[in-house]
Parts: structure tokens; C-alpha cells; sequence
């Protein structure tokens, strides 16, 4: 089994001032060799809030709550006998002007 993605961005930790919801945000990790897709998943105040199947390296999804979130993505491919492991995990928080 493979090392997971490598997250990219937004930053560990980063902190956006919005001036308004809803606020979209683009998560983006690095591509690996003969990946099919990408899956991701969002968490907000450290519960399940989300999962996503995706064929890119980067998606913008739009958030309408100020909190923390945090996320991490596996890669799968028809190829390999398993999905890699998760990549690390990164936290944003949303936070009102």
C-alpha cells in the first residue's frame, strides 16, 4: 500500500477571515502515479461532516458554518490491490471578520 497524497492547501492551521458565508474553499494535495480518484474527507469540530469522490487534485466546496474543519485524502486506482493510506491530517478554521 502506498504513502498517501501530500496536502498542499489550505496550510495546517490556517486561519480565513471571511467577511460573509457562504465561503468557498479550495483543498489541493499532490498526484500520484496512475491514480483514478481521489477521496476526501471533511470534518468539522472533530465529528464526520462529509466525504467526497473526486478525479482531480484539487476541489472548491462551499462552506456556511464558522468553525474548525479538518480534512485528509486517500488516492485508489484500479491498478493497485488497495487504496493508498490517508494523508495527514490539516485543519482550517473559519472565523468572522
Amino acid at each position: 500500500r502506498q504513502t498517501g497524497p501530500l496536502l498542499i492547501s489550505p496550510e495546517h492551521n490556517t486561519v480565513f477571515y471571511i467577511d460573509s458565508l457562504p465561503v468557498m474553499v479550495t483543498l489541493a494535495w499532490n498526484t500520484l502515479q496512475d491514480e483514478e480518484y481521489y477521496v476526501i474527507e471533511l470534518y468539522k469540530a472533530g465529528a464526520f461532516y462529509d466525504q467526497y469522490i473526486w478525479s482531480e487534485n484539487s476541489i472548491t466546496i462551499g462552506l456556511d458554518e464558522i468553525d474548525v474543519y479538518a480534512w485528509r485524502v486517500k488516492a485508489g486506482s484500479s491498478l493497485w490491490a488497495l487504496d493508498t493510506y490517508w494523508s495527514t491530517t490539516w485543519q482550517f478554521t473559519l472565523q468572522l471578520n
